[in-house]
């Protein structure tokens, strides 16, 4: 059976993208800004927020047969998205058409999850026309259009797709241990692995900086409401460091569909303890995106990394 992009996937993955910055980052490895997918859903404008798509190398299993796929993902703050996944054996310019195919698929998520519709289910259609693939920036564009369906059978057109200056990224997901953290002195929360409450943690592991990012979800629609995330390198040793000036530890918030990125502009994280692969720490900054202000306090993890 194959392994399709689930919603939670979809706000990890372009959790990367949206504006979780800080001055410290490398921007080697932060998806491109301008990085975006745009398309017509039955004749209505969809947009993926500003920087808020992002294209991840992975496995699937398709009737016990591994293969290389390469999924790419928009998102907008209402948790809608446009994801496309596609064989590697494709990654060339030129264009693709797949019809009710499990490697090649066009899927759309309405709002908040309510709904999925997929090329994958029958009379489905999805084509693509790769124009660009900069291996050495690792950026993909083109255009898509396809037909998608949900499990009623009810059918969607999508149109004048296009897939602007995607970041190509090669990362692992996966979810332990805790973070929390109190915002703007508020009651503090805890983000963990239990989804049932709306507020999970997911870690993503990449290897092309060998960095660790911890993203905590809180979904509930409070004035908490919000992604948070922190980046530490593998190797993080014990100690203290500048979230705006020391290279590979960062820390960011989450901004809405139209409204400025959030700039750290003062903080600090202490990795108390780095065990094994169990890293335990501290953490507290405060970030602004010229209309809002955001202080962060009471942050601490405890994470077990790959």
């Amino acid at each position: 059976m194959i392994k399709k992009i689930s919603g939670l996937f979809c706000l990890v993955l372009i959790s990367m993208a949206f504006s979780c910055s800080s001055d410290s980052g490398d921007s080697s490895t932060t998806p491109t800004t301008g990085s975006s997918i745009t398309a017509s859903i039955d004749g209505q404008a969809w947009a993926s927020m500003t920087g808020g798509a992002v294209a991840n190398l992975s496995q699937i299993d398709v009737i016990g047969e591994s293969t290389t796929v390469l999924q790419i993902v928009g998102l907008k703050m209402d948790q809608s998205s446009v994801s496309l996944q596609f064989p590697i054996d494709n990654l060339a310019v030129g264009t693709y058409t797949f019809n009710n195919d499990e490697t090649g698929t066009l899927s759309y998520t309405t709002a908040g999850g309510a709904a999925v519709y997929s090329s994958f289910e029958e009379t489905g259609t999805f084509s693509i026309s790769i124009s660009q693939v900069n291996v050495s920036a690792g950026t993909i564009s083109g255009t898509f259009s396809g037909t998608v369906l949900d499990f009623d059978g009810n059918s969607l057109s999508i149109t004048n797709g296009v897939i602007n200056n995607v970041s190509i990224m090669s990362t692992d997901l996966y979810s332990n241990g805790t973070m929390s953290l109190s915002r703007n002195g508020g009651a503090a929360f805890t983000m963990d692995n239990n989804q049932s409450d709306a507020k999970y943690l997911m870690i993503m592991q990449n290897s092309a900086d060998a960095s660790v990012s911890i993203f905590g979800y809180n979904s509930t629609l409070t004035s908490d409401f919000g992604v948070y995330n922190i980046t530490i390198p593998e190797t993080a040793a014990v100690g203290t460091y500048d979230l705006t000036t020391t290279s590979g530890y960062s820390a960011g918030i989450g901004n809405a569909e139209g409204q400025a990125e959030f700039t750290v502009s003062s903080g600090s994280l202490t990795v108390t303890s780095h065990n094994g692969n169990n890293v335990v720490g501290t953490f507290s900054f405060t970030a602004s995106n010229g209309t809002d202000t955001v202080t962060i306090t009471n942050g601490n993890f405890n994470v077990t990394h790959q």
